[in-house]
C-alpha cells in the first residue's frame, strides 16, 4: 500500500466515501425523478389517446376557431329583426388566425356574402340555431367542420358546398323562423335549411320567464346584457364592468388553455394545460355567479326604462302552472312552420334535436361530472331540459311529432369526454361525431330525393 493512500478513518477517505454517497443519492433522485416525469408523460399521453384516439406525438394541432380573444372587436349587438348578431362584413384577428362575419353578422370560417349567388355545380345549406349549431360549422374546440363533412359525401363528390351560418350564441325559436323567412324575401336561394335547437328553447327560455322577460322574445342573457348599454349607466355600473371584464378573461383563459391542451405534442403539457383549464372553468363559475348579481343590482333602478326602450317590456304571465310546456308548444310551432315555410319554397329540411348533458344516459367521466353536471339541480337548464325533452321523447314514440330527428342519445355510449362546458358545449371529439351524424342524415335525404326524382 502506497503512503499516499488513504486510510480508513483518515480525513480523505471520509470526503470520497461522502462524494461517493452523494452521487449516489444524487443519481437515485435522478432516476427517480426521470420515473415520475416518463409516469405522468405516459399518464397525459393516455389521456390524450383516449379523448382524441390518436397518439399525442403525431398532433397536427387545432385549426382556427370563432372564440374571438383580446383585441379583437367581435362582439353581439342589436339587429332590427333577429334581436341580436354581430357587425355585418367584418374580419376579426383572433389567436388563432382570421375569421369573419357574413352580410348578416354570422360568424364564418371564410368571407360569405350574402345572398350568395348560386352556380351550377352548387349545394347551398343553410344551418340555424344556437351556439351547438354555429359550431359545428365553426368548430371552435379542432372538430370537424358541417362543411367538410358534407364534402365526403358520395351525392355531393361534383358538388361545391356552400354553408350559410345563422346560427349564434343565444339564439333560439323564433328567431330561426324570422332569418329563415328573411332570406327567402331576400331572395337567397336554398337547397337545404337544417335547424338545429332544443336547449334553448327550453332553457334560456325559462330563465327569461324567472326574469320577467316573455320568452317569445330573444334570449334574455344577450338582451339583458344589451340593455346596460343603450340607458345612462346606473350606480352600480362600475361594479358590473368590472366583474364582466373578469368574466371575460376568465372564458379568455379556458379558451386559451383548452387549445393549448388540444394543440399539445406532449402528455405532460396536455395534463397541465387541463389543469389549467380546469381552475379557469372555476374561475368562470363564480365570477358569472357575481356577474348575475351585479346585474340584479345594476338594472334594479332603471330596468322598467331600459325595456321599454327596446321593446322587451310585453306582458308575461308569470303565473302559468307548467311554463315548460308553453316553451315547448312555441318551440313545436316555431319548428312547424319553418318546415312548412322551407317545403313551400321547395327546399329541404332537417330539424335536428341536439344532445344535451342534463337528459343523457351517457356515463360521465369524472372531469364532465366536475365541470359538465356542475349546475345545481333548480338551474333552469336542468329543469327545462328534463321536462323538455321529456315530452318531446313520448311524442317521437308516438309519431305525434313527425320530422324531427333526435340526436340526443349521440353520445350515450362514449366513455371519454365530450361535454366541455356546463351549458351544451363539445369539444372536438364530440363536435366530430356531430358532424357525422348531421352529414349522414344529410346523405339520408339526398338519397330520399333521388328516388323521387325522375
Amino acid at each position: 500500500m502506497n503512503e499516499t493512500d488513504a486510510r480508513p478513518g483518515d480525513p480523505l477517505s471520509r470526503v470520497k466515501t461522502a462524494a461517493t454517497s452523494l452521487a449516489r443519492g444524487s443519481a437515485a433522485a435522478a432516476i427517480g425523478l426521470l420515473a415520475c416525469l416518463l409516469i405522468i408523460e405516459i399518464g397525459g399521453a393516455t389521456s390524450f389517446y383516449l379523448q382524441n384516439h390518436r397518439l399525442i406525438y403525431f398532433n397536427p394541432g387545432a385549426p382556427a376557431v370563432a372564440a374571438p380573444v383580446e383585441g379583437s372587436s367581435y362582439k353581439q349587438r342589436l339587429h332590427p329583426y333577429f334581436g341580436f348578431a354581430g357587425p355585418y362584413s367584418t374580419t376579426y384577428q383572433t389567436g388563432l388566425g382570421m375569421m369573419h362575419t357574413n352580410s348578416l353578422g354570422f360568424l364564418q370560417r371564410d368571407r360569405l356574402t350574402l345572398p350568395v349567388a348560386r352556380k351550377e355545380a352548387d349545394f347551398i345549406v343553410v344551418v340555424f340555431g344556437g351556439s351547438v349549431a354555429a359550431n359545428v360549422v365553426l368548430t371552435p374546440y379542432g372538430g370537424l367542420p358541417l362543411g367538410s363533412a358534407l364534402e365526403k359525401l358520395p351525392a355531393l363528390k361534383d358538388k361545391r358546398v356552400a354553408v350559410i351560418n345563422m346560427a349564434q350564441g343565444s339564439g333560439k325559436e323564433p328567431q330561426q323562423l324570422i332569418e329563415l323567412a328573411f332570406l327567402l324575401a331576400w331572395g337567397q336561394s336554398i337547397d337545404l335549411a337544417i335547424t338545429i335547437d332544443g336547449f334553448n328553447e327550453l332553457a334560456l327560455g325559462l330563465e327569461s320567464y324567472r326574469n320577467g322577460l316573455d320568452p317569445v322574445l330573444p334570449a334574455g342573457v344577450i338582451m339583458g346584457g344589451l340593455l346596460q348599454e343603450v340607458l345612462p349607466a346606473s350606480s352600480g355600473s362600475v361594479e358590473y364592468y368590472e366583474i364582466a371584464y373578469n368574466v371575460s378573461a376568465a372564458k379568455r383563459d379556458a379558451e386559451r388553455h383548452e387549445l393549448a391542451a388540444q394543440r399539445a405534442r406532449w402528455g405532460t403539457a396536455f395534463l397541465v394545460d387541463r389543469a389549467w383549464l380546469t381552475l379557469d372553468s372555476l374561475r368562470v363559475r363564480k365570477y358569472l355567479q357575481r356577474y348575475n348579481e351585479a346585474v340584479a343590482v345594476s338594472a334594479a333602478g332603471d330596468l322598467p326604462a331600459r325595456m321599454k326602450m327596446l321593446g322587451l317590456d310585453m306582458p308575461v304571465d308569470l303565473g302559468k302552472p307548467d311554463k315548460v310546456r308553453e316553451l315547448y308548444d312555441l318551440w313545436i310551432r316555431s319548428a312547424r312552420q319553418m318546415r312548412l315555410l322551407a317545403e313551400a319554397n321547395h327546399i329541404g329540411y332537417l330539424h335536428i334535436v341536439q344532445p344535451n348533458q342534463y337528459y343523457s344516459k351517457k356515463v360521465f367521466t369524472d372531469r364532465e361530472k366536475r365541470i359538465a353536471l356542475s349546475l345545481p339541480p333548480d338551474h333552469a337548464y336542468r329543469v327545462a331540459l328534463a321536462e323538455g325533452y321529456r315530452m318531446l321523447e313520448a311524442q317521437m314514440q308516438t309519431r305525434a311529432q313527425p320530422g324531427m330527428i333526435s340526436a340526443i342519445s349521440l353520445f350515450d355510449a362514449v366513455r371519454e369526454d365530450v361535454y366541455n362546458d356546463n351549458c351544451c358545449h363539445f369539444n372536438a371529439r364530440g363536435e366530430t361525431m356531430f358532424a357525422e351524424f348531421l352529414a349522414a342524415r344529410v346523405g339520408d335525404w339526398l338519397a330520399e330525393q333521388s328516388k323521387v326524382r325522375p
